[in-house]
């Protein structure tokens, strides 16, 4: 296989951070998100080919490990490549590295391909195949560990879904739910301890109107909190898991 790299330059304006002047986990994802829909266009399968196409890439699962976190007015460079398909599954992995060219942040993700118009998983056509040079049959898929899921809560809150929280596809967007995963967080963790890894699994997706509720686990360990959060749709079922470790 030829590796189709995709890389390009970022600056950490002020609205890219948090409270500590961190990059926020939000527009790390929507960093992610950018960027792999730039290559996907640059390939000539992007938003106009799923749309005459009837079809869509829906994100999966996504593991991210942060190493050092980039900070306001720092410069960084992203780098995104698909590594293989499996039947409707693809694998995308994402690096960032800081001005000293070391990778600061790494992560993987699972796309599904989907039919828009059945709503059904569908195999990888041989376009996709073609645009990234991905070559049929031994493809070996490296599918990231499934976030775990909440055996009591200890908090929960209840939002009411916005126009804003959906995106082209017409669900809720991906980076909404780690959005409300966060809220649940109590702020003394917030304020001292800082996310070293995330694991998100998409189960299904929301629509406009819903009203969901985000609950959180919070785990204490020696050295670390882990926090387990659920977001789930009106009929109470896991719509996303997602497990946070935080140092």
């Amino acid at each position: 296989m030829v590796e189709m790299l995709k890389e390009k330059e970022y600056f950490i304006h002020y609205f890219n951070t948090n409270h500590k002047l961190k990059l926020s986990i939000v527009s790390l994802m929507q960093f992610f998100e950018d960027i792999a829909l730039l290559q996907s266009e640059e390939r000539e399968v992007g938003l106009d080919y799923y749309k005459e196409n009837n079809i869509a890439w829906v994100l999966h699962q996504f593991e991210i490990r942060i190493k050092e976190y980039p900070k306001y007015k720092d410069k960084i460079v992203l780098r995104t490549f698909p590594t293989s398909y499996l039947r409707f599954y693809a694998h995308r992995a994402f690096q960032i590295f800081n001005e000293s060219d070391d990778i600061v942040i790494s992560a993987d993700s699972i796309f599904v391909f989907l039919d828009t118009i059945t709503k059904r998983p569908k195999t990888v056509t041989d376009d996709m195949y073609a645009a990234y040079c991905i070559t049929h049959g031994k493809n070996e898929l490296k599918k990231p560990e499934e976030a775990k899921r909440l055996s009591e809560v200890n908090y929960e809150q209840e939002f009411t879904v916005r126009r804003s929280d959906i995106d082209v596809n017409d669900h809720v967007n991906n980076v909404k739910y780690v959005v409300w995963a966060l809220e649940t967080i109590p702020v003394d963790i917030l304020n001292e301890k800082d996310i070293e890894l995330i694991r998100i699994s998409y189960k299904k997706e929301i629509k406009y109107g819903v009203t969901i509720k985000s609950k959180v686990q919070i785990i204490n360990e020696k050295e670390k909190i882990i926090s387990l959060h659920s977001i789930v749709g009106e009929d109470d079922k896991d719509a996303c898991l997602i497990e946070m470790h935080w140092k």
